[in-house]
């Protein structure tokens, strides 16, 4: 699995009636497109959750990598260069698997791996979430990577992630060795009070699940 991000970044008195309207209008373009695991049309908004910046920024799942070359190079990914210009396109590789076709009862907690991390959700269980919170980290140089995963888990334990961390649809975390970086994305059906100031919020326009997903 591959993990798609492109952040544009707009003006403050950006009308982000335009994007809505972007997404509305477009947003099923992605519905069932081959090799997609799941697309989340975001948008943050100037000084809402205590954001500082208006920017569109849709996030990726991909099965494999013939989806996003058909996406970037076949001619959907041209009418964001058409409207916003030239973006850097950011890929990374999940640690978590996001969603699976195996039906899991609403109730139930995501299934793990021996380390505890999560594998899987559902695609209806996704849908329930309105909003994205991210944090971005990075991985420090060390000896021996073996431990980084415990490591990223109990540093996001000390950065005030709690009230979303513990009440969420899902998750996902998608690191990037090329920069040494990670993403860690919740998704939530609300946006608790006191949002850490080192974390992002998004607000989720659509959903776009894969034919596979």
């Amino acid at each position: 699995m591959i993990g798609m991000q492109y952040t544009i970044q707009l003006p403050a008195d950006y009308d982000m009636n335009i994007i809505y309207d972007r997404v509305q209008q477009n947003g099923h373009k992605t519905d069932g497109y081959a090799g997609l695991l799941f697309k989340a049309y975001l948008v943050s908004v100037k000084g809402s959750y205590g954001q500082l910046s208006n920017s569109y920024c849709p996030l990726y799942v991909w099965n494999y990598q013939d989806g996003i070359h058909s996406f970037l190079f076949d001619g959907p990914y041209d009418s964001i260069l058409q409207s916003f210009g030239w973006q850097h396109v950011q890929i990374g590789i999940p640690m978590e698997l996001p969603l699976s076709q195996a039906s899991i009862p609403a109730q139930s907690e995501s299934q793990r791996d021996n380390k505890g991390r999560h594998l899987t959700l559902t695609a209806e269980r996704l849908q329930q979430a309105r909003y994205v919170i991210e944090y971005i980290g990075s991985i420090q140089p060390a000896r021996s990577l073996q431990e980084v995963p415990d490591a990223i888990a109990r540093h996001l334990q000390t950065q005030g992630l709690e009230p979303f961390a513990s009440h969420h649809q899902g998750q996902l975390l998608i690191y990037n060795p090329d920069k040494w970086a990670y993403h860690q994305f919740y998704f939530v059906e609300t946006v608790p009070e006191n949002v850490p100031d080192c974390c992002n919020v998004y607000t989720i326009l659509h959903w776009s699940f894969g034919a596979e997903a």
